[in-house]
């Protein structure tokens, strides 16, 4: 990005990062899904005011995990008494070493937009491919 000619390029982690505005944060790689659980959505989502200007932009991306959930013909099956499908535990291991677990959220669009807009930011659906990936761009509303 600074090859690009981006005069100040930070990564940092939001949850500890003093307030300062930015034109553009961007959360990449699902990055979104760092707000753990469709609840942290709307802490996250007011958090982040504190770091976008008043005409800045956030991209992020997600995906719909509900393709895990699709039989043969196409029908959808998901336990309606569990947790929301795309709230996800992780455990890596590589060889003998084994972190804790984490959590991470996949969210699909329709709830994303629903969290953004009850927090007064404006979504706008950028991309979207056939297995359920999705890039959005928000602002504030004025």
């Amino acid at each position: 990005m600074k090859s690009r000619g981006l005069v100040n390029v930070d990564t940092k982690d939001i949850w500890n990062l003093e307030p300062q505005k930015f034109d553009t944060v961007l959360f990449m790689m699902n990055g979104i899904g760092l707000v753990k659980t469709l609840e942290g959505l709307n802490v996250f989502f007011e958090h982040l005011k504190k770091y976008v200007t008043p005409d800045g932009q956030v991209l992020l991306d997600s995906s719909d995990l509900k393709y895990m959930f699709t039989d043969d013909n196409g029908a959808y099956w998901l336990d309606l008494n569990s947790n929301y499908y795309g709230e996800l535990d992780y455990n890596l291991k590589y060889k003998h070493l084994v972190a804790a677990p984490f959590s991470w959220l996949f969210v699909d669009f329709e709830r994303l937009k629903l969290a953004a807009e009850n927090s007064n930011w404006f979504v706008e659906l950028i991309y979207k491919d056939d297995h359920f990936h999705y890039l959005v761009k928000l602002t504030l509303r004025h």
